[in-house]
C-alpha cells in the first residue's frame, strides 16, 4: 500500500471549529486506504458517520491524529483486521457492522472506557457487548496489548 491514499479521495468539512477536518465521504476506488493524518493542512480528527459505509474496503489505516470515529463509518465492508489509535476516544455505535471477515481489532482500553457511561467498570467490557455496541464479530476484539477482550 502506498504512503496515504490522496487528499482527493476524501470530502472533508471543517471541524472543532475550523482547526481540524472530518472526513465524510471516501470518494476513492482503492479496496486498501490509508487515511492521511492531514488533510487541507489540517489534522484529520473524525471519521464521520457513514464515511466509508459499504465502499468494499479490505484493509484500512487509520492515522493517530483521529479522536473520533462515528457511527456506522466503516459499516458493510470486508476488512479483515482493524487496529484503532491510541487517540481514538469515541467509536460510534456499529462503527463496524457488517464486515463479516474480521479477524481482529484492536481497540485501546481508553477508547472502550470513554464507550458508553452505562459501562462503569472493567467486567463490563465483555467481547458480546462490545461486538453488539460497534458490529464487530465476537471473539476478534484485542486490546492495544494484543490480548482479547472476554
Amino acid at each position: 500500500m502506498r504512503q496515504c491514499s490522496p487528499e482527493s479521495d476524501f470530502q472533508v468539512e471543517p471541524a472543532g471549529g475550523g482547526v481540524s477536518a472530518r472526513i465524510i465521504r471516501y470518494l476513492g476506488s482503492d479496496w486498501a486506504v490509508r487515511i492521511p493524518s492531514y488533510i487541507r493542512g489540517l489534522p484529520v480528527t473524525e471519521i464521520g458517520r457513514g464515511a466509508f459505509r459499504g465502499r468494499n474496503l479490505t484493509e484500512v489505516v487509520i492515522p493517530n491524529t483521529v479522536l473520533e470515529i462515528e457511527a456506522d463509518a466503516f459499516r458493510n465492508n470486508q476488512l479483515a483486521s482493524v487496529a484503532i489509535p491510541d487517540s481514538v476516544t469515541r467509536v460510534g455505535f456499529l462503527a463496524f457492522r457488517g464486515n463479516d471477515t474480521l479477524t481482529s481489532v484492536t481497540i485501546p482500553f481508553a477508547t472502550l472506557a470513554a464507550a458508553d457511561a452505562a459501562w462503569t467498570n472493567r467486567s463490563e467490557f465483555c467481547a458480546g457487548a462490545l461486538s453488539w455496541r460497534y458490529g464487530i464479530p465476537a471473539g476478534v476484539i484485542r486490546n492495544s496489548a494484543g490480548v482479547v477482550v472476554n
